[in-house]
């Protein structure tokens, strides 16, 4: 059979996000197969162009070079929602410029969840024909060995004995790492960890306030800022549980990795979750909820084990080989029409 030729579009300077993270699973999981060959970037002929992210450079890729188009659509409206300074005006420019420049120039645009694909149809009003493929990952490297667990808690100065929680990603409003300083505040006892920064440096918008609450935190929350991807994976395997907060989410790539890690997973109770954690996460609406949460993982050893299998049960359904499946069965769909 001969094999695909795919070319993947990425701006790669943009590190310690999760759409970096589902670039490289991506890529990970269609190397392994051996019916396609991937290139990065690549400027020679493809059969398959596939992009991820909204730069320049990806731009003139999908404008003018040959071969069937594909993107990823990891901006939706309200996933920028105070990134960037500007607030909505700047924001509708940023999506007039991703719908017109990108999500309508392709011939299919890959959601990352249900919902995403209903705002990107109903609210976007993307002409392009839309196919949710979730984000996926590889997670049998994500297995935490109590060796691996015992070092990483050595590197970061942890006792056995600590209870530790740690959250995942850019330092923003939405993330509601005010939530996140709160909830550690009611919880003296426990560590609480957030990995993470400002990815977006001088543009990013709420510097100011982000960074008091970061200065007003209590003494048992540490903020690592942004680090490198395997770092961040090495603070997971020190915790205990991972507390995403956020108010507006797609499908982070980094609840999938504390579920690889085969942590207690706890998220805000968003409708965004609705076709992926419900279930399976454990999910609460307020400061008070996610505290009692925290309490009983820490005290209810049957509830811990519970909910450690509802992240198993989000582990197998988000496994990297599902998504190179659903990946290369799209684009053998685009390449059979040519035909």
């Amino acid at each position: 059979m001969k094999k695909i030729k795919v070319n993947v579009l990425y701006a790669t300077k943009y590190k310690g996000q999760g759409v970096a993270t589902a670039f490289e699973e991506m890529v990970r999981g269609l190397k392994a197969r051996d019916d396609v060959k991937i290139k990065i970037n690549s400027w020679q002929k493809s059969d398959i162009i596939h992009g991820h992210s909204t730069d320049p450079k990806s731009a003139f890729h999908l404008w003018f070079r040959r071969g069937k188009k594909v993107f990823t659509a990891h901006q939706v409206y309200g996933s920028m929602d105070g990134s960037i300074k500007g607030g909505k005006v700047v924001e509708r420019i940023f999506f007039w410029y991703v719908r017109h420049a990108f999500y309508n120039r392709v011939d299919r645009i890959v959601a990352v969840s249900a919902m995403s694909a209903d705002i990107l149809k109903d609210k976007m009003k993307v002409k392009t024909p839309i196919v949710t493929i979730y984000n996926t990952i590889d997670m049998a490297a994500l297995k935490i060995t109590p060796s691996k667990r015992a070092a990483a808690r050595k590197k970061f100065g942890l006792a056995e004995n600590d209870f530790v929680v740690v959250g995942n990603g850019q330092t923003q409003p939405r993330k509601r790492i005010d939530t996140f300083a709160n909830v550690a505040k009611n919880l003296p006892d426990v560590k609480f960890i957030w990995v993470g920064g400002f990815n977006f440096g001088a543009v990013a918008a709420s510097t100011g306030r982000m960074e008091k609450i970061i200065k007003n935190a209590p003494e048992n929350v540490t903020w690592t800022g942004v680090v490198p991807l395997e770092m961040a994976r090495e603070y997971m395997a020190a915790a205990d549980v991972f507390f995403l907060p956020s108010d507006q989410e797609n499908h982070p790539m980094s609840v999938l990795e504390a579920a690889g890690a085969g942590l207690p997973i706890i998220l805000r109770d968003i409708p965004e979750y609705d076709d992926t954690f419900r279930g399976d996460a454990l999910m609460a609406k307020d400061d008070a909820g996610f505290v009692e949460i925290i309490e009983r993982l820490r005290d209810n050893r049957e509830y811990y084990d519970e909910a450690k299998t509802g992240a198993q049960k989000i582990a197998d359904r988000f496994d990297s080989k599902t998504g190179a499946e659903q990946f290369v069965a799209l684009y053998r769909e685009l390449l059979e029409g040519e035909k």
